[in-house]
């Protein structure tokens, strides 16, 4: 599918890195502070003392904020 390019070619360089503990009120800031398409599909790597636990994205978070506020 990527015409056999290699995976530098397609991934992003600088991915942003969540702490498991932050707060969805900080993560929330933080991906807004970067959103320049509007788009909330855009994923973040979480991270606990600095291995990686899994990816989210601002979907997942507007879900977790909506259950909270519910």
């Amino acid at each position: 599918i990527y015409n056999r390019k290699p995976v530098t070619a397609v991934m992003d360089p600088q991915p942003l890195l969540i702490d498991a503990r932050a707060r969805l009120d900080q993560l929330s800031r933080i991906l807004t502070g970067r959103a320049t398409t509007g788009r909330m599909d855009e994923l973040f790597v979480v991270t606990r003392e600095g291995r990686y636990l899994g990816l989210g994205s601002g979907v997942d978070l507007l879900r977790l904020i909506t259950a909270q506020q519910v």
